[in-house]
Order: C-alpha cells, then structure tokens, then sequence
C-alpha cells in the first residue's frame, strides 16, 4: 500500500498563543529583549506538539520518530542523557512553563490542557486529510 505523504498545515491550527498581542506582553510586564527569543521558541513547541498529535494520528513511526528528533533537538540542555520520553516531557513542561509566563494559561493544570487540545488538533487534522483514521 501507498502512503501519501501528508504535512501538517499549521495555518488550519489554533495556537493558544494566537491571541496573545503586544499590548498583552506589556501588561504582563513581559521585557522584549529578554524574552523575545522565549516567545520564538514558545510557538515553535507549540508547532511541535500540534506536529506530535498529527503524525500520532497518521500511525507512521518513521514521521513520529522525525517529530520527537525534533523535539529532542530543540532541548537546549545538552548535558541531559538520551532519553525520548524526558525530552519529550521536558518540552511540555517549558511549553506549559511559557503559558504560565505570558499569561496565557493561569496555572499548570490549564497549561496542560492547552497542550493536550494542540494535540488532539493536530491529530484531528490528520483525520480530516486522510479519511478512514479513526475519529
């Protein structure tokens, strides 16, 4: 059988950061200098996680090995050993750290509900492009 080769299309995405303007960061006393590269990396894990429920979805280990290689990659601890499923947690955890930071999640409970909902968009997004996932 022919696998299609599918790609997450991150503009059919709500983000929980997408709300979040300029006038938000001030209000939260956020310092642009500082931060501004936290705020990079925040949407880019926020990619990774809707990327990490899309390629779950599709059920295709070699696509969901390239998407935790990405994340591990993102780990901007070194030192850590080689361990899939921490890195993946430790991810998550400076997601929800990120929320909670700027104001858009009010504690680690919410945070991670906005992480589980990232998933489950990405993986409902693999359901509509490929019918015949289950839903």
């Amino acid at each position: 059988m022919t696998r299609v080769n599918l790609q997450i299309d991150f503009n059919q995405i709500d983000f929980p950061s997408d709300p979040v303007t300029l006038k938000h960061l001030r209000s939260r006393q956020v310092d642009f200098e500082d931060d501004a590269l936290e705020l990079i990396l925040m949407h880019k894990r926020e990619q990774e996680f809707a990327e990490l429920g899309f390629v779950t979805a599709l059920g295709d280990p070699k696509e969901l090995q390239r998407v935790i290689d990405t994340i591990i990659q993102s780990n901007d601890d070194p030192d850590v050993s080689y361990d899939e499923a921490k890195f993946v947690q430790e991810a998550r955890d400076a997601l929800m750290d990120n929320y909670m930071q700027f104001g858009i999640a009010d504690g680690p409970a919410t945070a991670r509900q906005l992480i589980h909902r990232l998933e489950e968009s990405g993986a409902n997004l693999a359901k509509q492009q490929l019918p015949g996932l289950r839903r």
